[in-house]
């Protein structure tokens, strides 16, 4: 994701001080995209990189798949739901890639950190804790649910949210209002928190 795959780039620079060596998997956007403020552009395939991915100051960068369900002529509020639900049908594809790189490369990961936005992000860092015996981390850069209301909508989004996070390990956020609102959404729930808050990074324009 744009803002989500920097952030942990941001974390990759700053985690060997620590005493970790990391690996951030995240996918390619063609390079108008990625300097684009096109939110939609998040679900279109890959369409410049010839190779199954390339690797950039330690950042590997893979394809990746629509799925077939993007191209289907849906209701707004049904597609909203899948993103709710899961899988996720702009990102759940993506598994495949990351599993395809980690085959190859034989990097066996003591931990792993999925971070939001899309919510199919914490669905694939749980998959892949599951596959190396190892704990996931869900890490929240914004709130999943802006809702702050009681009405049944928002309850069954608090309850999804509770079924996707109940074997994370432990639960970042970007700051402490982040922090604040999730530990609200997740009660009864309770996972460790902690705050690691985003850098400023120079850009261009």
């Amino acid at each position: 994701n744009f803002m989500a795959g920097r952030r942990l780039e941001g974390w990759a620079r700053h985690l060997p001080s620590f005493g970790y060596d990391s690996l951030v998997l995240t996918r390619y956007y063609d390079p108008k995209e990625r300097n684009s403020h096109d939110f939609y552009a998040s679900s279109r395939p890959t369409r410049t990189l010839k190779e199954r991915w390339i690797e950039s100051d330690g950042v590997i960068y893979t394809r990746f798949t629509q799925g077939t369900w993007s191209k289907l002529s849906l209701p707004g509020k049904v597609r909203g739901l899948a993103h709710y639900v899961w899988p996720d049908p702009d990102h759940s594809m993506w598994y495949r890639h990351c599993s395809d790189y980690l085959n190859a490369s034989g990097f066996r990961p003591d931990i792993i950190v999925g971070s939001y936005c899309p919510p199919a992000m914490f669905l694939i860092a749980k998959k892949l804790g599951r596959r190396f015996g190892v704990p996931w981390v869900a890490d929240y850069r914004d709130t999943w649910i802006e809702t702050v209301d009681r009405g049944l909508t928002t309850r069954l989004k608090y309850w999804l949210q509770r079924r996707h996070l109940q074997s994370a390990a432990g639960i970042t956020g970007a700051s402490e209002g982040v922090v604040e609102a999730v530990r609200t959404q997740l009660f009864p729930l309770v996972k460790p928190m902690r705050v690691i808050y985003n850098g400023a990074e120079p850009f261009d324009n």
